[in-house]
């Protein structure tokens, strides 16, 4: 095909050509193929396969007002955190035919509104959303959309619809305490560089207070920008016990940089725990198959994608059951041999 047709794509009339039938047969072999007798099924789908004709779910479906597709969008796709709750999302959906679109925003609001307003030109049915800051432009698109709406790791904050989460700042206060009950008086954070990101200053506003409750000091912390991952917890380490020489435990933003921090422990000569105690964030695999392993704190994030999933199907009648706007998955913490 050339000119015109070919920046269109293959339509259903070109198959129905193919085919030789109408293009009615050709819309129920993609909609109601109960309808068609199989060997007139098959030669329209080869039919298909040789144009390369793809059905346009929107507009097949506005009349339904469904796409079957649900909408994510997320910071980092490196991040195990992301990662482990894109797989419940997945899984939840699998059962049901829906189909995961996926946007990765960056930790950028901008991005993020981007992302949204691409995602609501190709209609999906609901949409998943990180954390509960967003521009108001962003929350002004989804109201108007009229789709549910889940914001995840966040349920603490004025939401736009459902949320699935659990408190940033319990979760740090109960690390920071497993610490302080093990006689460590000179604890540093690991935070995260410098961001608008509300659970981060959450984590480092829990920990802070929790050590100052026990009166002692809460501004041990380091943040280097624009180094993540274990040479982020790496390089973090190395000045932390270079400021703060009588440092005996430290908490990690996250299990990557807890890692991090462990190997340049090791590195150094200093034994863990016996020198030093550190602990992370998340529960990634890295943390449970080192040594020592790493005490962290379970978020639930494989559980908080799956229901996000669920909340956003049982909202579009696709699954029984009552819709919460809230729900908190909790978290564990997991204790291990690095302290």
């Amino acid at each position: 095909m050339t000119g015109k047709r070919a920046a269109l794509g293959a339509t259903m009339s070109d198959v129905a050509r193919l085919a030789g039938v109408s293009d009615m047969t050709v819309s129920n072999v993609f909609r109601r193929p109960e309808r068609v007798a199989a060997a007139t099924r098959q030669r329209v789908i080869a039919a298909a396969h040789s144009v390369g004709y793809v059905l346009n779910e929107v507009a097949g479906n506005l009349s339904s007002g469904r796409t079957r597709t649900i909408a994510a969008v997320v910071p980092s796709l490196s991040s195990s955190y992301f990662f482990s709750v894109l797989q419940g999302v997945i899984e939840a959906l699998r059962p049901t035919g829906y189909q995961l679109m996926l946007a990765h925003a960056g930790y950028r609001p901008a991005e993020e509104e981007a992302a949204v307003e691409a995602f609501l030109r190709r209609r999906p049915d609901g949409i998943i959303l990180t954390g509960t800051r967003h521009t108001s432009r962003v929350r002004t698109m989804l109201r108007s959309a009229q789709i549910p709406v889940v914001e995840t790791w966040e349920i603490d904050a004025p939401l736009i619809d459902m949320a699935v989460g659990y408190s940033y700042r319990a979760a740090s206060a109960a690390l920071t305490r497993l610490l302080l009950a093990k006689g460590h008086r000179a604890i540093g954070y690991i935070d995260h560089p410098d961001s608008p990101v509300r659970r981060h200053r959450q984590r480092r506003l829990a920990i802070s207070a929790t050590l100052e409750a026990a009166g002692l000091p809460g501004d041990r912390i380091v943040a280097l920008p624009a180094v993540g991952g274990l040479d982020g917890g790496r390089q973090a380490f190395a000045e932390m016990v270079t400021r703060w020489p009588e440092i005996t435990a430290i908490i990690a933003a996250t299990d990557a940089y807890a890692a991090g921090a462990v190997f340049e422990s090791q590195r150094r000569g200093l034994a863990v725990p016996g020198d030093i105690a550190i602990c992370g964030f998340g529960n990634a695999e890295i943390g449970r198959e080192m040594y020592p392993s790493l005490t962290t704190v379970d978020t639930h994030s494989h559980a908080m994608g799956g229901l996000a999933a669920r909340m956003l199907l049982a909202r579009l009648g696709e699954i029984p059951g009552e819709v919460d706007a809230v729900h908190d998955v909790g978290f564990e913490i997991i204790e291990r041999e690095s302290t």
